[in-house]
């Protein structure tokens, strides 16, 4: 009879039974992070846009006596404490008639604010308030630019995180199904494999593991009997 025959790495039961578990595994955590990076895209967008109207109420509040006495030093004080918030690209005060830039202040691609007034490259606009002196008469227009960048790149930083943890634990449950699996069903299953084998041999003495109380103790357990079948028919034959 032949030796036990080696089963090759990619039909083993260990290695199919791992490979679908990570993969469900993966299907699993990849939905959850997901919809846990839309969620977080959708609270960020709703920070910006918080965030956007309270500048918006404070600045309009703030430049309307600054606009009414043309107090440029003034205005352009006032927007640069909201520019410290790196979300806020742009913040342009307008004439309310022909909607020309009147005061301006605008973030570059080296985070230095810059007072050029031509509005090239500015990301989508969020929020538009009329300022009005105490009389209620329309002195400009607040525009509030915000960016979506930092918003994007959180995103990203979250997604690259998600990615890696989930190779790492793809890697760790890999090692650890293959490991328990190896011990607890592969090792005993070709120890009755090569037991049955000396059995079909004519070794009617082979040492035969029976300790279990799972499904592979049952399985040990049927083929000991079958030992035993086996010895006794063989003495009844002896003796005919």
């Amino acid at each position: 009879m032949e030796a036990l025959t080696k089963i090759s790495w990619s039909d083993s039961i260990q290695t199919r039974i791992s490979v679908v578990l990570i993969l469900l595994t993966t299907i699993i955590v990849s939905g959850f992070a997901f919809y846990n990076v839309l969620q977080t895209r959708q609270q960020m967008q709703s920070d910006l846009d918080e965030l956007a109207t309270n500048i918006a109420e404070r600045l309009s509040g703030q430049l309307a006596e600054p606009l009414w006495s043309i107090d440029e030093i003034q205005i352009y004080a006032d927007i640069d404490a909201e520019m410290l918030q790196k979300e806020i690209a742009a913040i342009v005060i307008r004439d309310t008639e022909d909607r020309s830039p009147l005061f301006f202040r605008q973030r570059d691609s080296k985070e230095t604010l810059s007072v050029d007034s031509r509005e090239t490259n500015i990301p989508y606009i969020i929020k538009s308030k009329i300022i009005r002196n105490s009389d209620g008469e329309e002195l400009a227009v607040l525009d509030i630019f915000v960016t979506p960048e930092y918003m994007e790149r959180e995103l990203l930083s979250s997604v690259v995180s998600i990615i890696v943890a989930m190779m790492i634990l793809n890697i760790a449950l890999f090692l650890a199904i293959y490991i328990t699996m190896r011990h607890v069903l592969i090792q005993p299953i070709r120890a009755l494999t090569e037991a049955a084998n000396r059995i079909s041999r004519g070794e009617l003495e082979a040492t035969i593991d029976t300790t279990s109380h799972n499904e592979i103790g049952h399985l040990a357990r049927a083929i000991d009997r079958l030992q035993v079948s086996t010895k006794m028919a063989m003495r009844r034959l002896k003796k005919i």
